[in-house]
Order: structure tokens, then sequence, then C-alpha cells
């Protein structure tokens, strides 16, 4: 019983883990998609191979 609490606990850790990196991720497309100006942003999206 006792073993199979710590391994749920340590699934849940690691879930926790996956999703901030994900949300950080997220967070800095954002950020990075707010620098570019409105007007440029489709012709950004649609340049093949750009980078943000």
């Amino acid at each position: 019983m006792m073993n199979k609490k710590h391994t749920n606990h340590h699934l849940l850790k690691i879930n926790n883990i996956k999703t901030e990196g994900y949300n950080m991720m997220m967070m800095h497309e954002k950020s990075k998609m707010r620098q570019i100006p409105r007007r440029c942003r489709p012709v950004a999206w649609l340049t093949p191979g750009s980078t943000f």
C-alpha cells in the first residue's frame, strides 16, 4: 500500500513538471509573438522556415 502511494505521488510530480515546462514554453511563444508587429504577423506565419 505504501509503495503504491509513493508511485502515484511520483507520477503526479512528473506531470506537474511537464505541465510547468509546457506553460513556460507557451508563455515564451506568446511573448515572442507580441514583439512582432501585428501587420507583419501573417507574413511571418506563412513564410517557410521563419523563426520567431
